[in-house]
């Protein structure tokens, strides 16, 4: 797995073992959320306000107390939202994302495991190529483009993270090619129509996010 095709087209197992060591413990919860998210469907209603909060103290926005607290929430609950995604900030976090996309994995496959994974494999897969930024490939966002024009491209790209306005992808993206930038792949991301999510790879770049 060298080049840009394997990572487009890599398996979910592929993917998870690419970017082994490589994760934060951030990046791995959001993943996790996003996950839940895709099996929202299927999941009990107060499962929402857990996912609120383990996103919100991924953001550092939320206490570990509270991350406590929609974790035990969820504890008598197997279908919980909650269980996969507010694990304790001391547990390896590498660990619980696996553990979280087997559960999303059994979730979206009604709990059957002996029947087809493919289905659910490849949502997850989407998931991971929408959060991560290929570690096969160098990114690089240079300092001119965040301070262009006031740092425009910044705060337009932190408003949109604050509110999952992901429609103004397209305007950040021209935005990001007015102050210079000339990298396809970061062009392209924005004006993607592929869903994006709380999390995405382009964003955490432009925001420094970890």
């Amino acid at each position: 797995m060298n080049d840009d095709a394997s990572w487009a087209s890599a398996s979910l197992h592929s993917l998870l073992q690419l970017l082994d060591g490589k994760l934060s413990a951030r990046k791995a919860r959001l993943i996790a959320c996003a996950a839940v998210r895709e099996a929202f469907p299927y999941l009990t209603s107060g499962s929402a306000d857990a996912l609120r909060i383990a996103e919100r103290f991924a953001d550092r926005q939320a206490t570990a107390l509270q991350l406590a607290s929609a974790r035990f929430g969820a504890r008598f609950q197997p279908s919980h939202g909650g269980w996969p995604v507010c694990w304790a900030p001391e547990e390896d976090h590498q660990t619980m994302l696996r553990r979280s996309l087997a559960w999303v994995i059994g979730l979206m496959t009604g709990l059957n495991y002996r029947g087809d994974y493919r289905p659910a494999e490849l949502r997850l897969e989407r998931i991971l190529r929408e959060l991560v930024a290929d570690p096969t490939q160098t990114w690089a966002i240079e300092p001119s483009w965040r301070t262009w024009y006031g740092g425009c491209v910044v705060q337009l790209a932190q408003a949109i993270y604050e509110t999952r306005d992901y429609e103004r992808l397209p305007i950040l993206g021209d935005a990001l090619e007015e102050a210079g930038c000339t990298d396809e792949r970061l062009l392209t991301h924005c004006r993607s129509e592929q869903p994006h999510l709380h999390g995405c790879w382009l964003l955490d770049l432009l925001l420094q996010h970890d």
